[in-house]
């Protein structure tokens, strides 16, 4: 029960609930007892401090908040009124702590439950009583929220100086408004508490879910990736469907790791889900599937098993087999594949089989939903294939992303162009990849800075302070080789057209008119 000392308490959450503007999460969140922070989902990274800030026990309730004119409980003189509804208030029970993530007991509110004038539309509001612009306001929503009062309209009017006469009214139990839900829209900014804000009160109904894979909305992607040629892009998505686990391999900087959470967002146009993982050399079976972690029962200490990412995902996918789920696996050949992976070798080609895992689990099989996918990315610059497990890399279908082959090949200078960019950094980019390994090539997305005016001072400084270190790796020990690779030599090459003899990098010396050997090379 909220008291007069609630100031001392816990902050209250208020959260949103929906990904992009139409795909309400919550009754995946009540079926599942959990929260996220879908911004964090998807690498952006956006309220890590305050999600890891909730502790159990805190209360916590889903919003949707929007804009209303008709209907309204009370005379606001034909004005807009902020409006959030409550769809499930619950306690915290546990926050995993990586910013995302946190369980919870939930209560469904049915119907929603409106409230007006004091809201905001930030995906996280952290509520304190007797704090924000009005602090009488604090209480009273906390109240409403999780005491089931109702919401005194004439006390906001009177804020305003609004008449109050038609303020009496109960609050409509009903969603007349079907609002949409843009908690988690990128391209909307929090609206501070108070705001009456002017959009329409009767927003037009969601509209009906996507085929993702659907040879539109792929040649719409490639379009966004700038891939040439976009059939590229549709080769990629037939090898997933048919075998489901595909492997991005090539140097560094070639958009491998870019190109997967494109993709995998797509999953969402059909009610699917998306988890980002990265692998590295302390990362665990235990990491990536269930294990056992340190726990407080009582005044005891304990352990309880915990999923990881791969049976999180696996399980959404289970309950929602209509859409496809997708688990991006970054880096996989920095960690150690076999082990983090244990039993689900098997799995991965055997869809329709259970194992038992190795901590139990729940004492029931486990098996990975045929609408699963993986998609992992992996650096050749720095392990090859080759040394890979030949069991894993049996499951895997694999696709190229390298600097000199399609699709990746021009895909910097049709990005300049597309930027309005001068077109140097490609250019140099070409001509220093003609004599490198292909497996060594040097990216793109060196260069691929929105927002940045790529002039030639800004390109020298990203090639001597990026590309350079990373060419010396490749040269190590031949620091003639090296000196061909300077910003001003490729400079006087690509502006003259390219010299066969400039861009001999074999270490045969021209310099003093010496014949070259033809086989040289």
């Amino acid at each position: 029960m909220v008291t007069e000392d609630m100031s001392e308490q816990r902050p209250y959450w208020f959260v949103g609930a929906s990904y992009g503007s139409t795909n309400d999460q919550t009754a995946r969140f009540l079926r599942e007892g959990i929260w996220e922070n879908g911004y964090q989902l998807e690498g952006d990274g956006r309220y890590f401090d305050l999600v890891n800030a909730m502790q159990p026990g805190d209360r916590i309730a889903t919003k949707s908040t929007y804009t209303q004119k008709n209907g309204l409980p009370f005379d606001n003189q034909g004005l807009y009124a902020s409006t959030m509804a409550i769809k499930a208030v619950g306690t915290i029970r546990r926050n995993l702590g990586d910013g995302c993530r946190v369980e919870v007991d939930w209560t469904p509110v049915n119907p929603h439950r409106k409230w007006y004038f004091y809201t905001i539309r930030a995906t996280v509001w952290q509520v304190r009583s007797g704090e924000g612009t009005i602090p009488w306001a604090s209480d009273e929503l906390i109240r409403f929220a999780f005491e089931n009062k109702p919401q005194d309209y004439r006390r906001f009017l009177e804020q305003w100086g609004r008449p109050v006469d038609d303020a009496k009214s109960p609050a409509p139990t009903d969603e007349s408004e079907n609002p949409t839900t843009d908690d988690f829209a990128p391209d909307r900014q929090p609206t501070p508490p108070l705001d009456l804000e002017t959009e329409d009160d009767e927003p037009p109904p969601p509209p009906p879910p996507q085929d993702p894979w659907s040879h539109s909305n792929i040649a719409t992607l490639a379009n966004k990736l700038l891939w040439d040629p976009p059939s590229k892009l549709q080769e990629i998505i037939d090898d997933r469907q048919e075998k489901r686990q595909v492997i991005f391999y090539g140097p560094p900087g070639t958009g491998k790791t870019y190109v997967a959470q494109e993709i995998a967002k797509q999953c969402r146009l059909n009610g699917g889900d998306f988890e980002i993982v990265q692998f590295h050399p302390s990362y665990s079976y235990e990491d990536f599937v269930e294990g056992f972690r340190p726990k407080l029962i009582g005044t005891q200490a304990g352990f309880e098993l915990v999923q990881g990412p791969l049976r999180r995902i696996a399980d959404r996918a289970r309950n929602n087999p209509d859409a496809t789920c997708i688990l991006v696996i970054d880096e996989l050949n920095r960690g150690n594949v076999a082990k983090v992976f244990g039993e689900l070798y098997f799995l991965l080609e055997y869809r329709d089989e259970e194992v038992r895992l190795q901590y139990g689990g729940d004492g029931q099989g486990f098996s990975l939903p045929k609408n699963l996918w993986f998609i992992c990315t992996m650096n050749t610059a720095d392990r090859s294939i080759a040394l890979m497990d030949a069991a894993l890399r049996r499951r895997f279908y694999f696709a190229p992303f390298f600097p000199n082959e399609q699709p990746i090949q021009g895909l910097l200078g049709r990005w300049l162009e597309r930027e309005g960019q001068d077109t140097l950094a490609a250019k140099l980019v070409d001509e220093a990849n003609k004599n490198l390994d292909r497996h060594a090539g040097i990216g793109p997305s060196y260069f691929m800075r929105p927002g940045q005016d790529l002039d030639e001072p800004t390109v020298r400084r990203i090639w001597d302070r990026a590309v350079i270190p990373y060419i010396e790796e490749q040269c190590f020990g031949d620091e003639e080789k090296l000196a061909r690779f300077g910003f001003d030599r490729l400079k006087g090459q690509v502006s003259s057209g390219g010299s066969p003899n400039d861009a001999q990098l074999d270490g045969t010396d021209q310099s003093e008119g010496g014949d070259a050997d033809p086989n040289a090379g």
